[in-house]
């Protein structure tokens, strides 16, 4: 076990907590109502408060809520495309109390679960993740170059680009329509990263078409 890896992990933000290194004091004041909010919801009760809440405020609350819902998702997708860039850096602690740092490159194809601290793909699991800038970290900061759009990134720009072309295959269609579509406008928009993309398994396509639509419901239902 690095001490890098000890004093860092004990320094970093739990991975739930990591969209606070990406936002500012608005946008974390913001979001902080929003998890409050959420927290009264899931308790007993909790739905009738709400909606009596909708009905006092003629429905402010319930759209200031969804939006600050939107904006916890920013962040974490902000959050996933800095640990690709190793602009964040992260760092788990196993079973055994053993740390480690999350390779940069595992965050391209990787599956957050927020709430839990963890994260995996399809043969890598890391738990009791905790994240903190690069520069607060520079014995670990990776030496890969910068700049490169990770997979979330390429995908949800290719997402928002077909459902301005055809919104109703996007939210709509099959994935294997969907999928072969974002690999045909990949070669226009990313032709670098369409290589990267092509290998790319059908359950992360199917993750992030999922994900965008229930985005775009959401505002839609707004």
């Amino acid at each position: 076990m690095g001490r890098s890896h000890f004093r860092y992990w004990n320094l970093g933000k739990e991975f739930n907590d990591a969209w606070t290194l990406v936002s500012n004091e608005e946008e974390i004041q913001q979001i902080q109502r929003f998890i409050s909010l959420e927290f009264v919801r899931q308790s007993d009760f909790g739905e009738v408060v709400f909606g009596v809440s909708q009905i006092l405020f003629k429905e402010g609350i319930h759209k200031d809520h969804y939006l600050r819902k939107s904006l916890l998702e920013e962040k974490r997708d902000r959050v996933l495309d800095d640990l690709f860039n190793s602009e964040l850096i992260a760092i788990s602690r196993n079973k055994a109390r053993q740390y480690q740092q999350v390779p940069a490159v595992f965050w391209d194809f990787a599956e957050p679960h927020w709430e839990f601290n963890k994260a995996s793909d399809v043969d890598r699991y890391f738990e009791q993740i905790r994240v903190c800038k690069a520069e607060d970290a520079p014995d670990l900061a990776s030496k890969r170059e910068q700049g490169r759009p990770s997979l979330r990134f390429v995908l949800i720009s290719l997402l928002e680009e077909l459902f301005k072309a055809d919104d109703a295959l996007v939210l709509t269609g099959r994935h294997k329509q969907i999928t072969r579509k974002l690999l045909s406008l990949c070669r226009t928009k990313f032709p670098a990263e369409f290589d990267r993309l092509n290998i790319a398994d059908e359950k992360t396509f199917r993750n992030y078409v999922n994900e965008f639509r229930d985005r775009i419901k959401r505002q839609l239902d707004n």
